[in-house]
């Protein structure tokens, strides 16, 4: 099963270094895609990749920076833009 239900995978570099297991953000090292998670959940990813995460608005994420595949490091600021009229529209 996926770490975080709702959350869609972006594809790693096969060259990619292997980082150690056990530190915050250890198991990408590139930045999932959070829109259209919830606040709490968006959160909660965040938090376990060692992200300090900065929210704008209510509702589910329609944009983040970085960006979905873009790398990541523990520490590094994480912007999520929320809006409930996009609650219900598809990705």
């Amino acid at each position: 099963p996926a770490p975080f239900p709702g959350v869609r995978t972006v594809p790693v570099r096969a060259d990619a270094p292997p980082r150690p297991a056990g530190t915050a953000g250890a198991s990408s090292g590139s930045m999932p895609d959070l829109q259209g998670l919830g606040a709490r959940a968006a959160l909660a990813v965040a938090t376990d990749l060692g992200l300090s995460a900065r929210l704008r608005g209510r509702g589910v994420v329609v944009t983040q920076s970085p960006a979905a595949g873009d790398a990541i490091a523990p520490g590094q600021a994480l912007l999520l833009t929320l809006d409930r009229r996009r609650a219900g529209a598809g990705s």
